[in-house]
């Protein structure tokens, strides 16, 4: 019979080293998603995006906006960061029970990043990259542990206070959420004077033809005036396009929504120097060709967006006869036109949104922009 190996106890220091080294970054990892998903429902400045939103397939929003970002508004993310805790305990208590209990729950936690992992590929269609790197990491803490300890009995009463500790973690986030939501309306108003404080750069021009809603036949009469650059492949466009359905029902009568392509697809857009959205040029060339569907077939384009490439488009293609449209000069013309508008705004990334002559560079959940769209309207 074998002799318990203590990882803890009886390993060497570099493995040890390598191990703390390990857990620190799956702790670091955890702290920057667990910000990013409130930053996410709670965004506190008009500006910029997420480190980790690189492109439609590796980006932080596949899985911050999906049911699994969340467990009752607990972010798992923070449970990554409270295992980390547990993994570090055991340097400092190192009791073959506690050793143990973290040996199991290595293998668990293992065994739910390789789920997680598969459906975020398979039913989200990407992955976020602050994801994959916490994957990783998981893999390699619990191979440098496995490697040097056979100590791997559940000890009740250690698993008894971890349980402990992760509902009193969960009932302060709960807590922490609730409150964030209770101060949401403070929250939005202070974008107001940041939005204030924008340069007036104007309406784009050519105005599109393609509208979300329209409450006046000249765009630039509407109280709100929103122009929205978009690519019909970027996950943070869906949300916008979501979040903009809203807020059309809400401001109906005082509100004008165009769209403006900006594929970030190098097939039509000379600013992208690599590939990153390659069915997104196919996709805006269809839309330029729908005429009064165009709000149908957008909402179509979102609502499907894992499936877009270039037979299924093809297929859509032929269901509203826009087939030889889709592929002839014009709609290439009208979409190069659009594109050439974003060139003169300046346009780095999707969404990116003009309203009421501010650019407005990150994606806004609707409760933000009810607030900011009242000031406006208030103030014409």
């Amino acid at each position: 019979m074998s002799q318990p190996k203590s990882f803890y106890k009886d390993a060497n220091i570099t493995p040890q080293a390598i191990f703390g080294l390990l857990v620190l970054l799956m702790g670091g990892v955890s702290i920057y998603l667990t910000d990013h998903y409130y930053s996410n429902l709670f965004p506190m400045t008009l500006e910029g995006g997420a480190l980790c939103d690189i492109n439609t397939f590796w980006n932080c929003d596949h899985t911050a906006n999906s049911p699994i970002s969340n467990v009752f508004g607990v972010p798992i993310s923070l449970f990554g960061l409270l295992f980390s805790c547990f993994l570090f305990l055991g340097f400092f208590i190192p009791k073959p029970e506690i050793e143990a209990t973290n040996h199991i729950l290595l293998r668990y936690n293992l065994v739910g990043c390789i789920i997680l992992f598969f459906y975020s590929v398979i039913a989200l269609g990407g992955i976020c990259p602050g994801c994959m790197a916490y994957y990783i990491l998981s893999a390699l803490s619990a191979w440098m542990f496995f490697k040097n300890s056979n100590i791997k009995r559940v000890d009740g009463k250690v698993l008894g206070g971890y349980i402990i500790a992760g509902l009193c973690v969960s009932g302060l986030a709960m807590a922490h959420l609730e409150h964030k939501k209770a101060n949401n309306n403070k929250l939005a108003s202070a974008l107001i004077p940041q939005f204030d404080k924008l340069a007036d750069i104007g309406d784009p021009m050519p105005k599109s033809a393609y509208y979300y809603i329209k409450a006046t036949e000249n765009f630039s009469d509407a109280p709100i005036r929103i122009t929205k650059f978009s690519d019909y492949e970027c996950p943070g466009c869906r949300l916008m396009a979501k979040a903009l359905e809203k807020v059309a029902k809400r401001f109906e009568g005082s509100i004008n929504i165009q769209y403006v392509f900006f594929p970030l697809d190098m097939n039509c857009n000379s600013t992208m120097k690599g590939p990153l959205h390659q069915n997104a040029c196919k996709a805006s060339y269809l839309a330029s060709c729908v005429g009064e569907k165009f709000p149908v077939v957008t909402d179509t384009f979102f609502d499907n967006q894992e499936l877009i490439n270039n037979i299924w488009l093809d297929n859509m293609a032929a269901r509203y006869g826009a087939v030889d449209c889709m592929n002839g000069e014009d709609a290439k013309n009208k979409v190069l036109e659009h594109i050439e508008v974003g060139k003169k705004f300046e346009i780095s990334g999707t969404p990116t949104l003009i309203i009421n002559g501010k650019k407005i560079t990150r994606m806004l959940p609707a409760d933000q922009l009810y607030v900011l769209l009242e000031h406006l309207k208030n103030k014409k």
